[in-house]
């Protein structure tokens, strides 16, 4: 049942000394009130609006809310004709009376109803508005006698407690209220992606999942700081890249080292194209030479028999110098394979590994890119085959 309560409101006027004024005072409010709903075109109905702060309309299959006569029809908990100069008090969401129960949520902000007054005694009007807010001075059903009058009304909700209240100018009338909508905030969910309309500023709190994509590949929590990027998606190339700074020069060891090293997210099976571009210098006047090497994983030391790059500065006798070189290498990558072994995280591992062979060598600037092949382009069915690299001197 809805929750409904009855007080009276003051009336408009002070009672009259006599039964021609109060018929005149009577009529003078109710022509005040409908005014309100007149336009320049002459006598009208009062049309329904927007509830203010209502931004999505959701229609329903027309329920009963309220309805007063005693019997059999009533519903709600008033019984019996609203009062002159009296508002009621209706609940309209969630546990509400008759067959409205359970069908507008919690989260609606308005009602979209169709108003109907029934036996009023006398010429009047009725008056929607929210628990709590000041009453209006328009109508939204104006009432000439006993005769059945409807209008449709729209009327906001008491954002806490989701009441509204019903007023009645003159006389008594009963009042018959139905359900055809409700008005709620709007939010984007991924139903609202049809045609790249949806950008990245609708979504802010990861309502976006994977039920929303035909594969079901893309989480909320994909979608997070741009996050999301073309490397996640299946058999297309990926890119990743990193540098690093040495401010001062950071001088070699002969001990293998990682220099700079970055990983890529691979959606599948396929290949990734490293190339590594470093500035070094030389410390000393005597020959100076160091190595460079591309390797995967966790892979630390560098490997002779495998392509390597070779930093020498052919025995100067000066110091200081800078010298620029680079070096590239393809891996063959597996997507079971994709789980990182440096870190923890997800991604493939490639590094630039480095020592010193002879004299002073000093790293001063290194940057690292890569970029993922997948082993077949569908539908064209290319497959790509790595390149022999041989060892630079």
């Amino acid at each position: 049942m809805a929750t409904i309560a009855r007080h009276t409101v003051p009336a408009m006027h002070a009672s009259p000394s006599t039964t021609t004024s109060t018929h005149r005072a009577r009529w003078a409010a109710i022509g005040a009130a409908v005014a309100v709903s007149l336009g320049a075109g002459g006598l009208g109905i009062a049309n329904a609006v927007t509830p203010d702060g209502a931004t999505a309309y959701v229609p329903i299959t027309p329920c009963r809310l309220v309805d007063t006569r005693p019997g059999d029809a009533q519903v709600g908990a008033q019984v019996g004709p609203v009062a002159a100069d009296t508002a009621i008090t209706v609940l309209g969401r969630g546990a509400v009376a008759g067959t409205c129960a359970g069908v507008v949520p919690d989260t609606a902000t308005g009602l979209q109803l169709n108003v109907t007054a029934v036996d009023a005694t006398q010429a009047t009007f009725l008056t929607l508005y929210p628990e709590g807010a000041e009453r209006p001075t328009a109508s939204n059903v104006n009432v000439s006698g006993p005769a059945a009058t409807p209008n449709a009304a729209a009327v906001t909700l008491n954002a806490a407690n989701g009441q509204f209240h019903v007023f009645n100018r003159f006389g008594t009338t009963n009042v018959v209220i139905d359900i055809a909508g409700f008005y709620t905030e709007h939010q984007h969910t991924g139903d609202d992606i049809v045609d790249g309309s949806l950008t990245g500023a609708d979504i802010e709190d990861g309502s976006l999942t994977g039920a929303h994509v035909a594969d079901g590949s893309l989480t909320g929590a994909d979608v997070a700081n741009n996050s999301i990027n073309h490397t996640k998606t299946s058999n297309e190339a990926g890119i990743a890249y990193n540098a690093v700074s040495f401010n001062p020069s950071k001088q070699l060891s002969a001990a293998d080292e990682f220099i700079v090293r970055t990983r890529i997210n691979v959606p599948s099976d396929g290949y990734v194209v490293a190339n590594a571009e470093l500035q070094w210098s030389n410390g000393s006047a005597g020959l100076d030479r160091g190595r460079c090497q591309l390797t995967k994983g966790a892979t630390q030391s560098i490997s002779t028999s495998q392509p390597y790059l070779r930093l020498t500065d052919g025995g100067d006798t000066g110091s200081g110098l800078f010298y620029s070189d680079s070096t590239h290498r393809v891996f063959e990558v597996k997507d079971a394979d994709d789980t990182g072994t440096i870190l923890t995280g997800f991604g493939q591992y490639i590094n630039l590994v480095c020592d010193e062979t002879e004299g002073d060598v000093r790293i001063v600037y290194a940057t690292l890119t890569l970029e993922f092949y997948p082993t077949e382009y569908t539908p064209q069915g290319l497959i790509l085959i790595p390149f022999p690299l041989a060892v630079e001197d």
